[in-house]
């Protein structure tokens, strides 16, 4: 398991290869610019069973696993 920062990782390209990494079983970073898309990125790694579902990050990046206060 490798651990990896993807910039731009809440939509498009960048939210595709953040689904794709975790289904590898890797821990990831995704940035992106708007906390909606990090939430939707998120809920949509959970029900595809690839992420715990749990937040941790500020407003403008989504951490997967993912605690937002």
């Amino acid at each position: 398991m490798k651990t990896v920062l993807v910039s731009g990782g809440t939509k498009g390209i960048g939210r595709g290869l953040v689904l794709s990494l975790l289904g590898s079983g890797d821990r990831v970073i995704a940035v992106g610019s708007a906390a909606a898309n990090g939430a939707a990125l998120v809920d949509e790694a959970t029900r595809l069973g690839i992420a715990d579902g749990s937040r941790s990050s500020g407003p403008t990046s989504a951490r997967l696993p993912v605690r937002w206060r």
